[in-house]
């Protein structure tokens, strides 16, 4: 059947986009919200939270540590949620969409309208925050899915009448609400809550063979949820600050084919070279190693098989693109604590052909700074250069009969 939903503004006039709802679920479209118990497993659970407190601990530099709850308010207050929060527990779509959403809609070719990360605790000295966003109505999902990965009461608040609906969840438990109906409020547990809000609806593409179309990777990169797996966007929204770091420093997370077709970064059904090719290109990371498969190899052109697809790029994307685990960061000094004083003092590095050694390019500064990674030991290298921002960055040639451990050229700036 059909289901119109009453928007929540005057009481009465129906959302723009309604979807056929399995008969199992008319009883939802009465009370509004539901619990579907035992939807995700213990295991499950646990593996969301290591992942959780893993970002947490990462973006804290280490300050705050999971192990050690003394450590918890070491910030004050903290609001982690423009650090990369986004893209945390995010192949769990794949379980809510197979276990829930094509349950009610009997169909699989879904899209993520939204996905957001709950986190929330705190002390007597300090509290860490990850804000979830449900003040507005997304009229484009019928139902909003809570995952609950801690027990503990959860509060739905009724848009039209603030009337609140206190229910109680264990973890692994699904509170599954109308999403123009209901809200989520809040919650309370004996030490923190933690949790994940997903929204899905059909596809609504015409076809679901064909790449997806620029347009497409323009609106999601608007709404900043899929920002590192698209070019140009920062890996975070997140403003400077001196105690916390983005998350996704080295580039997207790679995801599975199934995640990426929820996000609709990959168009649903019968998946072609293309539409792979297409993904790649605009900045997607797949986990699965198979699908890099497509990339044409040396000797054959790629321009034979895809148009304004380049072999180089691709293959050096799919040499960046396995997984890097965050690093903690680390200070090196020259011999004796040398202080290196003055502004824009180096402009941008230059990896060495042989793979030992950081260069920085000197802008302000008099003499190329080099890094020696094996050992972490930084010295200065050749005569001095006198001026100011003298070059920028550079390129690095590999070695040939003229050159043979290669070459390191800092471009003028």
């Amino acid at each position: 059947m059909t289901v119109d939903i009453v928007s929540p503004s005057n009481g009465s006039s129906p959302l723009t986009d309604t979807h056929p709802v399995s008969p199992a679920y008319k009883n939802l479209l009465v009370s509004g919200y539901r619990t579907e118990t035992e939807t995700l497993s213990s295991t499950e659970c646990q593996n969301l939270l290591s992942e959780i407190w893993e970002y947490i601990e990462d973006v804290s530099y280490y300050k705050i540590l999971q192990s050690d709850e003394t450590t918890w308010d070491k910030l004050g207050n903290v609001d982690l949620t423009s650090y990369g929060s986004h893209w945390i527990g995010v192949e769990a779509s794949k379980w809510i969409a197979e276990r829930i959403y094509e349950k009610i809609y009997e169909r699989n070719d879904l899209n993520v309208s939204r996905s957001d990360l709950l986190f929330s605790w705190n002390g007597d000295k300090g509290s860490i925050v990850i804000k979830m966003d449900d003040e507005s109505t997304d009229t484009s999902c019928q139902f909003t899915a809570l995952v609950a990965l801690k027990c503990g009461q959860y509060v739905l608040t009724r848009r039209e009448t603030g009337d609140e609906k206190v229910l109680h969840a264990t973890a692994g438990d699904v509170i599954l609400y109308r999403s123009g109906q209901y809200k989520y409020s809040s919650a309370s547990s004996t030490d923190y809550i933690a949790g994940l809000c997903l929204s899905m609806s059909p596809d609504v593409t015409s076809s679901s063979s064909a790449p997806i179309p620029q347009y497409r990777f323009d609106c999601y990169r608007n709404s900043q949820k899929l920002s590192p797996h698209l070019p140009f966007i920062r890996p975070g929204s997140c403003p400077p600050h001196p105690q916390l770091r983005n998350y996704f420093r080295y580039g997207a997370s790679p995801l599975s084919l199934r995640t990426l077709q929820l996000y609709n970064l990959v168009p649903h059904g019968d998946v072609t070279d293309d539409a792979i090719r297409a993904a790649i290109l605009r900045g997607v990371v797949f986990s699965e190693e198979s699908y890099y498969d497509c990339i044409p190899s040396n000797g054959e052109s790629a321009k034979d098989v895809m148009h304004e697809c380049d072999d180089s790029l691709l293959l050096q994307h799919k040499k960046l693109s396995t997984k890097i685990p965050p690093a903690v960061a680390e200070s090196v000094y020259l011999p004796q604590n040398t202080p290196i004083l003055g502004q824009d003092k180096f402009l941008g590095g230059i990896p060495s052909p042989c793979g030992e050694y950081i260069y920085a390019v000197p802008g302000h500064a008099r003499r190329v700074l080099a890094l020696h990674v094996p050992s972490d030991t930084l010295t200065y290298l050749g005569p001095e250069y006198p001026g100011q921002f003298k070059w920028l960055r550079g390129v690095v040639v590999p070695p040939t009969d003229t050159h043979p451990k290669g070459l390191c050229i800092a471009l003028p700036s």
